[in-house]
């Protein structure tokens, strides 16, 4: 097996050690010109079971925007100047995939929209985040946002602001893997165990992304900010991956809201953001820039406009991770 393969490994075993590593190996122009991609052949190939698709779904296009119930396994796809929202399901290609001028492949979090905390994506072949929490108009503290305890990967969510009485809302924390997480430091195994479901894996517990933003505190009779949502992940796996023009991929948190007016100087908190959640993209050959992987932490909300309050805090980012 190639040394760069032991070097890739090495490389991402950083990021499950607590150091962040965005990606992995050079262009494919660079492993067609070193012979390097043989060693990708081999980690795709780890258990003699692939990871790309079947093609079983055959050719797809989109003509509208789309939303995910299932994994899907397609020949090629293309999204047109159309958007595709994973909705924690695994999208692979036995050809390839695009992302038109225009289009994009995405799993973000959901807004919050008053007092109503953003809702985290329900979690079914990937992970998902907390809830943002929900604001209050009642004076008191802002609401915290739920911690992930175990094998979160994602941002954690901005804390409120605080209002005129009530405190700010504290986000919930994010615990990252751990080396009691299964065969954790072999990469191969972490990946096609947790994210595309195939090869042995020491622990079956699926990776989970970030946290929720949380509310802000409040002033009786004026609605505090709530938390936007934490992103989900995202699973792209294909020989040919191809970014075109404007097209993104994205994982971003959900904004927190705004608080409503309030009365003279007092006031209540705007939401904190949601946590940037990841994309793993997984292929031969990957023709796009890094700048169209985006993995941003949702925008805060804001106070109360001319009070004594404070806005709250946007979402942390998550990581993306190329192996091409």
């Amino acid at each position: 097996m190639h040394d760069n393969f032991y070097q890739r490994i090495n490389a991402a075993r950083s990021y499950f050690d607590g150091t962040k590593y965005p990606t992995i190996g050079p262009s494919f122009a660079a492993y067609q010109a070193r012979n390097e991609h043989a060693a990708v052949d081999e980690v795709y190939s780890a258990w003699n079971r692939g990871w790309f698709s079947d093609g079983f779904n055959g050719s797809s296009g989109l003509g509208s925007d789309f939303t995910l119930a299932g994994d899907v396994s397609y020949t090629d796809f293309v999204t047109n100047a159309f958007s595709l929202n994973t909705n924690c399901f695994r999208l692979l290609a036995s050809v390839s995939v695009t992302v038109s001028n225009g289009g994009r492949i995405h799993n973000n979090g959901a807004d919050a929209v008053g007092l109503v905390g953003g809702v985290a994506a329900t979690a079914a072949s990937l992970g998902s985040g907390t809830n943002g929490a929900n604001g209050n108009n009642s004076g008191a503290a802002g609401a915290s946002s739920s911690n992930i305890t175990q094998r979160g990967i994602g941002g954690r969510g901005g804390n409120g602001g605080a209002g005129t009485t009530g405190a700010a809302g504290v986000s919930g924390t994010v615990a990252a893997p751990t080396a009691a997480d299964g065969t954790y430091h072999q990469l191969p195994t972490v990946v096609t165990g947790h994210l595309l479901n195939s090869g042995p894996s020491g622990n079956p517990s699926i990776l989970r992304t970030g946290t929720g933003g949380a509310a802000g505190g409040g002033f009786a009779g004026v609605d505090s900010g709530s938390g936007g949502a934490p992103a989900g992940l995202v699973v792209v796996s294909s020989p040919i991956i191809i970014i075109v023009g404007s097209g993104q991929i994205q994982s971003k948190g959900g904004a927190g809201s705004n608080a409503a007016a309030g009365s003279g100087s007092n006031g209540s908190g705007g939401g904190g953001g949601g946590g940037g959640g990841n994309i793993f993209l997984f292929s031969r050959e990957l023709f796009t820039a890094v700048s169209a992987l985006i993995v941003t932490g949702g925008l805060k909300g804001l106070k109360s406009p001319g009070t004594t309050a404070t806005d709250g805090v946007d979402g942390s980012p998550g990581f993306y991770m190329v192996i091409s």
